[in-house]
């Protein structure tokens, strides 16, 4: 299977489990199941923890205070530029988790709605009027207005990334959804919904039993600060418990 170069934008002091254990946990899981070519870690600092041979790291802040979509796509824009990244990569928040080995097609871009079809009363919170504007742009532009922003790993076609946001203008003001704004662009024959492939966990989950049957046979996991529970966090532990190259020993 072909390997790709696997891009985290890190902001390491948002971790609230532990020592960065969000990107401790990626970590295990990508070397574990994903075909990864090489990491890049783009932050302005790395944990002591993480292995300096084993990974690539660009030091790179976050200029936006408010804006983190923004920072994001600067540092997957510094990603894209690399003359030896590989023409499709893949980039990744840290809190997801990739659970198995992926299929050849699962290493696509997944959706996981037409923002066309959302009724008015999704469209409430910060978030999703960056997303209100992201769908604004693309109608203007006459592109598609798929939902990408499905928090999990996402490939990233290098050329076409540079040449969509090299020129884009970001401001404070005005968030916009780094995947929706991106893939709706490329221009894709077929689109992939997202379907089962994905265990979320966005609000409190305290069974195990009941976590461990809603991550069987997922291909990604994710989860936000208000899903991460003593019982996930168990759960992650138990399923990845062996330290990856990219740590220090």
């Amino acid at each position: 299977m072909k390997k790709y170069d696997f891009v985290i934008p890190l902001k390491a002091s948002e971790s609230i489990w532990g020592d960065n254990n969000e990107l401790r946990y990626l970590l295990r899981s990508v070397e574990e199941n994903f075909p990864v070519n090489r990491v890049i870690i783009i932050s302005d600092h790395l944990p002591d923890w993480v292995n300096k041979k084993n990974v690539l790291f660009i030091e790179q802040g976050d200029p936006f205070l408010h804006h983190k979509d923004a920072n994001i796509i600067l540092k997957v824009l510094t990603a894209a530029q690399l003359p030896d990244i590989t023409p499709t990569f893949f980039w990744s928040c840290d809190d997801h988790l990739v659970l198995r080995e992926p299929k050849s097609y699962e290493l696509r871009p997944f959706y996981i709605s037409d923002l066309e079809n959302e009724p008015s009363w999704w469209w409430s919170g910060t978030w999703k009027q960056g997303m209100r504007r992201t769908f604004n742009y693309l109608k203007k532009m006459g592109k598609h207005t798929y939902h990408y922003d499905a928090h999990i790993p996402q490939p990233i076609e290098a050329v076409e990334f540079k040449e969509i946001f090299s020129n884009f203008e970001l401001k404070e003001s005005e968030r916009h959804c780094i995947n929706t704004l991106f893939h709706n662009q490329v221009g894709y024959h077929r689109r992939y919904h997202i379907g089962i492939l994905k265990a979320t966990f966005e609000k409190p989950e305290t069974e195990i039993s009941a976590i461990r049957t809603m991550i069987h046979n997922r291909l990604y996991l994710s989860y936000n600060n208000r899903g991460l529970t003593s019982a996930l966090q168990s759960v992650i532990t138990e399923k990845f418990p062996n330290p990856s190259k990219y740590e220090l020993i």
